[in-house]
């Protein structure tokens, strides 16, 4: 069985409060003010962690399977190299087959996983990159 996840909303923003949570069996820690897309982000993120894929490791998109417990990836059975960002978001858009993501919803997520989107502007665009922290 998958614990619920706990979400504090808190005007506390002592740094004793903060470090509190986690042991305390908190997921999440969001001070006020927060914005509420920000709160959202982190509600679906709860959700699709707290979900699990227990009765199938396997996803299958079209042609595309992506087994969960061996972490490979498979297009027409033969086994597509990635690396753990490229898999990390892969499996996190099969997850969400048909939904729409928002840009932060996917940082929240990438929070939650370890791994750091880091936005740079170059050429006056806008690039983003995954780090592994």
């Amino acid at each position: 069985m998958v614990p619920k996840p706990i979400i504090i909303l808190s005007t506390r923003k002592a740094e004793d409060d903060i470090v509190k949570a986690p042991e305390s069996g908190a997921n999440y820690y969001l001070t006020k003010p927060f914005r509420i897309g920000e709160l959202l982000a982190h509600i679906r993120v709860a959700i699709l962690l707290s979900q699990g894929l227990s009765d199938n490791p396997v996803l299958t998109i079209g042609n595309l399977k992506i087994d969960i417990a061996n972490h490979v990836v498979r297009k027409n059975e033969e086994i597509v190299k990635l690396t753990s960002i490229e898999y990390s978001l892969l499996t996190l858009l099969a997850k969400n087959e048909g939904r729409v993501l928002t840009h932060q919803f996917i940082e929240v997520y990438f929070r939650e996983s370890s791994i750091t989107i880091v936005s740079r502007k170059r050429n006056n665009q806008r690039q983003n990159y995954f780090v592994v922290q």
